[in-house]
């Protein structure tokens, strides 16, 4: 049996919004269940509200699709779960600086030069100074290992 496209996105949709701990919970839960009638019940597999909103709009989801059984969708669900995890963590990992932090260059703001053009005397510079500011320094961004 093919799970229909629709009922594979809010499958993951609803993965991403779990925990994998809950994501399982209610995998097993489902597995109970072939069809969506009578699956009401999985709502409320784990006591929190954010838990059972989410599984509501999947029996929502799944009322649509109830030829899928509920040994489908729970797989589906945990593995959603799991790689949303391992994708964040995957993130972190990547974001987080190796090393001291403390010896990275600082991109600072310059401060204004009062380098624009005068409309009122057509000058450059600093009104009345005939002084162009020199451009700020430029820091190079630092090198990323690969």
């Amino acid at each position: 049996m093919t799970v229909p496209r629709s009922l594979l996105k809010a499958c993951a949709d609803i993965g991403r919004s779990l925990t994998p701990s809950h994501a399982e919970q209610l995998a097993s839960a489902l597995a109970e269940h072939p069809s969506p009638s009578g699956a009401d019940e999985v709502a409320y597999v784990v006591p929190a509200a954010a838990f059972t909103a989410t599984t509501k709009r999947l029996l929502q989801a799944w009322s649509e699709n109830p030829e899928v059984s509920g040994t489908a969708l729970g797989p589906a669900i945990a593995a959603a779960a799991h790689a949303h995890e391992l994708a964040v963590a995957a993130l972190g990992a990547a974001v987080t600086p190796a090393g001291r932090t403390t010896s990275l260059p600082s991109l600072e703001l310059a401060e204004p030069t009062g380098a624009e053009h005068d409309p009122l005397t057509g000058s450059h510079g600093r009104r009345g100074t005939g002084r162009v500011a020199a451009p700020a320094a430029r820091v190079a961004a630092p090198a990323t290992a690969r």
